[in-house]
């Protein structure tokens, strides 16, 4: 039995009405798959970007995370053609400790390369970091501007507040209405970007200090930040008496160009004496072990033109200036530690009066708040060296008439080093104990009488030169309880100081050696940081 030719004909219409349904189907269905994956990519890219930008302004200063939410949120301009809300970072908010509602959230440690390794984040998060653990993540978010690292940016349509957000209308699903019901007509996506931000130092020496803040649950930056030790103070960095960590007094290996490290002491001297041997690395350190008498001490004296050994003028200048300064005549107890950090308070007025009443020029109108940076940087600008004309022991010495030589070899005018003779060549005298005042005591203590280094060994060519930077000593800091540091071992520098040098470093017992004065920490601004901002996630 044969069908009829008109009912073969409305099947076919069927079929084909059929037909036309599933091809607009698929071909919308392959259209919205390309919107979202557009929209997908889109949203990622501008994640991505903005997480770097917001990474950038984690400097760990005040204002820091506002700073990073408005580069995030305004700084660029990410809009799609796709979503129904075309804006894909205008609408991001920050609610600090809120990680769940916040399409922003900080952290102070994620466990990247650039992170102390720690045996348990958790404790090292709460304890050392102050922060909140969030175990599902894995990181330590922070709501401190000093602590905040990394950034993560959510674009996730929950957390703006607005459902046209990261949404697409749909195509494909509304035509099955024909065949289905209550069929999606929208659909949304995600895009997450993890950022943070890290540097590199360059020509540091292999010197150390452990963070005196750790057993307050405070980093370094954030006990400077608080005043807790303050520009200005004193510090005894290598304390014969007091180690920084179980073995370690001061001292780093250097790091060689494969990453590996030298062990030897002659080498942390070669390091100390032109920290420019070592490049640039990053903050990843290997603290040394023991005290070491020699090299570093020899190494530490020629940035006052006193050289002895392995070491000579030719291959590391003196300083412009090789005057020693007073310490502090107070101490402040931070760590524990009640003899190893002054407390600012040096005799100015004494070491004024005792060293630059010969020229007669007025003192400054700062004298009684200057840094001993400040009367280094005053004494070598001015052209007016430290000199104290009863010399060492009251018999006289000729200091620089200003009236015949007035150009003090200022080492932006290398030209005018033909116009003064030193009148007390160095090396000077030995010194039985540590230099603490610029009057008193000055039989038993032998002060340096006056701040000329000899004319023949000032360099301004060759590294290191003879400039004012010549005594500022970059400094790691280490969170060392964190990372278990004992004798030597690798370790993160969670920040690096800047210090600059007061005195010669002596032989032998002596108590407190390598002292210096807190200057800041270093940053972006500083030569010897360079500043990356990299992605994690």
């Amino acid at each position: 039995m044969r069908t009829k030719p008109g009912k073969q004909q409305g099947a076919i219409l069927v079929l084909s009405a059929l037909l036309v349904v599933v091809l607009l189907g698929v071909a919308a269905f392959a259209l919205d798959l390309g919107r979202l994956h557009v929209l997908k990519s889109e949203m990622q890219n501008a994640a991505d970007t903005a997480a770097r930008a917001g990474a950038m302004e984690l400097d760990r200063r005040d204002g820091a995370r506002n700073r990073a939410v408005a580069a995030i949120t305004g700084l660029l301009r990410h809009q799609t053609a796709f979503a129904r809300n075309p804006e894909l970072l205008a609408q991001l908010g920050y609610t600090p400790g809120a990680p769940e509602e916040s399409a922003i959230v900080f952290y102070s440690w994620i466990g990247s390369e650039h992170d102390p390794d720690v045996d348990n984040p958790a404790a090292y998060c709460a304890d050392d970091l102050g922060g909140t653990w969030l175990e599902a993540e894995h990181k330590c978010m922070t709501t401190q501007d000093h602590d905040a690292r990394y950034v993560e940016l959510k674009l996730y349509p929950e957390l703006t507040g607005d459902e046209d957000s990261y949404t697409v209308d749909l195509f494909f699903l509304p035509v099955l209405e024909v065949l289905v019901e209550d069929v999606a007509r929208v659909a949304t996506t995600r895009a997450r970007a993890v950022a943070g931000r890290h540097f590199l130092v360059c020509n540091y020496p292999p010197v150390m200090i452990c963070n005196p803040f750790e057993g307050e649950g405070k980093s370094f930056a954030q006990g400077v930040e608080e005043g807790s030790i303050q520009e200005g103070d004193s510090l005894v960095l290598k304390y014969q008496a007091q180690q920084w960590a179980p073995g370690n007094f001061a001292f780093l290996n250097p790091q060689k160009d494969d990453g590996s490290y030298y062990t030897g002491a002659p080498a942390v001297g070669d390091y100390l004496a032109n920290p420019e041997l070592q490049g640039c690395t990053p903050p990843v350190v290997q603290t040394r072990s023991g005290s070491i008498q020699s090299h570093p001490i020899d190494a530490w004296n020629t940035r006052f033109d006193y050289y002895r050994g392995r070491y000579s003028s030719a291959n590391d200048s003196p300083a412009p200036n090789v005057m020693e300064y007073p310490q502090d005549t107070g101490f402040r107890t931070i760590g524990g530690m009640s003899d190893r950090f002054g407390d600012g308070n040096w005799e100015r007025q004494a070491y004024w009066d005792t060293f630059h009443h010969y020229h007669g020029a007025p003192e400054p109108a700062d004298l009684h708040t200057m840094t001993r940076w400040d009367m280094y940087e005053w004494e070598v600008n001015n052209g007016h060296p430290p000199c104290d004309p009863d010399g060492q022991h009251g018999e006289g010495i000729d200091c620089l008439d200003p009236a015949t030589a007035p150009d003090w070899p200022v080492y932006v005018m290398p030209d005018q080093l033909s116009n003064y003779v030193d009148p007390w060549p160095t090396p000077e005298p030995d010194r039985d104990t540590v230099y603490d005042h610029p009057v008193d005591n000055r039989e038993e203590t032998n002060p340096i009488v006056e701040g000329l280094p000899e004319r023949s060994n000032v360099d301004f060519g060759t590294a290191p030169t003879s400039v004012l930077e010549r005594r500022v000593l970059f400094t790691a800091v280490v969170d060392c309880q964190a990372q278990g540091i004992s004798g030597t071992q690798e370790a993160v520098a969670t920040d690096f100081a800047k210090f600059f040098i007061l005195q010669t470093a002596t032989r032998g017992a002596s108590p407190n050696d390598f002292v210096v004065e807190f200057m800041e920490l270093a940053g972006e601004e500083d030569d010897e940081i360079r500043v990356e901002v990299q992605l994690y996630e």
